[in-house]
């Protein structure tokens, strides 16, 4: 199903040549030598906390789109959530990858022990801050959130907390709430689908 979806992408072709990090990941499975890409094993087990996000766009596009199979690899992606969830998978042995914020690999590896970062699937800092159409915000222009509820993940917060100090808007004075998203914490859930519906 998704992957029909994203051959009716409007521009498939520039969404095609967009993903090249899944195309590192790919490659990087193999110098890992992950289970799945030694003989006997015909999976490579990917997980991601969630699918409804850019974030980790790039590795359900890698195995949607056919870029591991092109290398020889069978991979399937699956959510798992939440992201400590994710990451003790990884660490249990349940996985092969996880494709998340690199941060929250220290969630289930102390000091780094036992995992690497392999390949980055995004850049810089990949959230979106989306304010309802009928307040009429303009790009750039933060003061739209005073007075507003604003849903954020966990990390995130901390984000838009230090954004809106460097636009000069305290939280108490301007009566700006950062809360968590109504409905993201459960097991299996979409956290950009569940936001989307807040």
């Amino acid at each position: 199903m998704m992957t029909s979806y994203l051959k009716q992408f409007e521009h498939f072709e520039r969404l095609n040549s967009s993903i090249r990090p899944a195309v590192q990941i790919v490659q990087n499975a193999k110098l890992a030598q992950c289970p799945a890409a030694r003989p006997g094993e015909t999976m490579i087990r990917i997980a991601v906390p969630d699918l409804i996000s850019n974030s980790y766009f790039p590795a359900v596009a890698a195995v949607e789109l056919g870029f591991f199979k092109s290398e020889g690899l069978d991979a399937s992606i699956d959510l798992l959530f939440p992201v400590p969830k994710t990451y003790a998978a990884l660490r249990d042995g349940d996985l092969d990858f996880v494709v998340g914020s690199a941060h929250a690999t220290l969630l289930a590896f102390p000091d780094w022990q036992g995992a690497k970062l392999l390949a980055a699937v995004a850049q810089h800092t990949y959230w979106f801050l989306v304010i309802r159409s009928d307040l009429k915000p303009k790009h750039g222009d933060l003061s739209v959130v005073k007075g507003l509820r604003i849903g954020a993940a966990p990390g995130v917060n901390l984000s838009l907390q230090r954004l809106l100090v460097e636009a000069d808007i305290d939280p108490e004075r301007d009566n700006v709430q950062i809360v968590p998203i109504p409905g993201a914490a459960g097991p299996n859930v979409s956290f950009g689908l569940s936001a989307a519906k807040a």
